[in-house]
């Protein structure tokens, strides 16, 4: 079995999330780490702010987009903040997925502090690695445990797991929602599969050798298109967001 491959260099990625905050680099020795940062590998955007999550660290920072200058960094031992690697935003909170505490935290955006941890074995939390809203509700991807996990984000109460063989999840890494399709990408299956976002019914799943799927890893919505990473093979993959039917292929 293919094993997933991502950025774990702390200096890669604190030296792009400087870049993308706007903040200016020392003239010699290279991008300076922030303080704040700890292997940081999940960014999310909250109206002027940008919250990071620090994977190492344990901990969430949030900055001023406008000039990079550091809001807070919450690691309050009752966040339960446990190898934290993704976020979302929905209205006025942040959550967040923590990979190896298989666990959800919420945060108020506005102060940081704690709203809830939504945690236990009926959410079928493993190895949560992605999320995305999708109207009031949230999606959660879990790598290890190949399923997803639906989440009500205005009580935390869990709507669903999807986790059919029929949908082929393959350590479903990172996911994305656009109006009725949540596409998936399958890391270890060399697949994406979109169901639809409302009842978590299959659509239908893409693989095979006219996709050039190779460890896709992470997905985005480009118009009527979905560009797709191919994490093992350098490229990029780009299908058709009504049809799934294949467009293009960018080595």
């Amino acid at each position: 079995m293919k094993r997933v491959t991502r950025v774990t260099s702390t200096a890669f990625a604190t030296a792009s999330l400087v870049m993308a905050l706007g903040v200016t680099l020392p003239a010699t020795g290279g991008a300076s780490s922030s303080p704040a940062l700890d292997n940081p590998l999940g960014l999310a955007s909250s109206g002027a702010h940008v919250w990071v999550a620090n994977t190492a660290g344990n901990s969430v920072s949030e900055f001023n987009a406008s000039n990079g200058s550091l809001t807070r960094t919450v690691s309050l031992a009752a966040d339960d903040l446990n190898s934290p690697i993704a976020l979302g935003v929905n209205r006025s909170n942040v959550w967040i997925a923590n990979k190896a505490g298989n666990s959800l935290t919420e945060l108020n955006a506005t102060s940081g502090s704690l709203e809830r941890v939504v945690e236990g074995a009926s959410y079928g939390f493993s190895d949560p690695i992605g999320l995305a809203f999708s109207g009031p509700n949230l999606w959660v991807s879990d790598a290890s445990g190949d399923g997803l996990s639906e989440i009500n984000a205005a009580t935390g109460s869990l709507v669903r797991t999807v986790s059919s063989p029929r949908d082929k999840f393959a350590a479903p890494w990172n996911l994305i929602v656009q109006g009725p399709h949540l596409w998936v990408v399958n890391a270890n299956g060399d697949s994406v599969t979109e169901l639809n976002s409302i009842s978590g019914t299959l659509v239908k799943v893409l693989s095979g050798h006219t996709y050039g799927f190779d460890n896709p890893i992470a997905l985005a919505v480009v118009g009527p298109t979905i560009w797709i990473a191919n994490g093992a093979g350098n490229s990029i993959t780009v299908v058709s967001s009504s049809t799934g039917a294949f467009l293009r292929y960018l080595p």
